[in-house]
């Protein structure tokens, strides 16, 4: 059975020395790695997608274009592998498997491009206008009775 590798996290302070959150915890996993080779990997911590930038993504701006192109509701799932596929293509090489980018993977950052792109790309091709964030409310997803 695989171990869960935990991540840490901190900050790194005027100086230059690293301040992490829970460093008992940190100090208490280096104490089980005792006479074993590690490997340390630091990176700028991504912002996480946030639930209103999902929620007008999937409420507002694929439930207006799938309307607009005659989708049914329970098809959005194909309109955004559609819009994917378009707007950000497939993984990068070796994708054997032709399988496109994940919004799964993407940070605040990416997501928030990805669907200004999306909402770019319904207006310029598609003649789809989208309503802005700050404009609408959200519907929420239709479920199967």
């Amino acid at each position: 059975m695989a171990r869960v590798t935990p991540v840490f996290v901190g900050t790194v302070d005027g100086e230059g020395r690293l301040r992490l959150e829970g460093r008992q915890l940190f100090d208490r996993y280096l104490q089980r790695l005792k006479n074993r080779p590690v490997e340390l990997t630091i990176k700028v911590r991504s912002r996480r997608k946030s639930h209103s930038l999902m929620g007008y993504l999937w409420g507002v701006v694929y439930p207006v274009i799938a309307e607009a192109l005659g989708y049914a509701d329970y098809e959005i799932d194909a309109l955004h592998d559609a819009l994917m596929r378009e707007v950000r293509g497939l993984k990068p090489e070796p994708n054997p498997l032709g399988l496109r980018v994940s919004l799964a993977t993407m940070d605040h950052d990416e997501a928030s491009a990805y669907v200004t792109d999306v909402r770019h790309y319904a207006l310029m091709e598609l003649g789809i206008v989208t309503p802005d964030p700050e404009r609408v409310e959200a519907r929420g997803r239709k479920t199967a009775a």
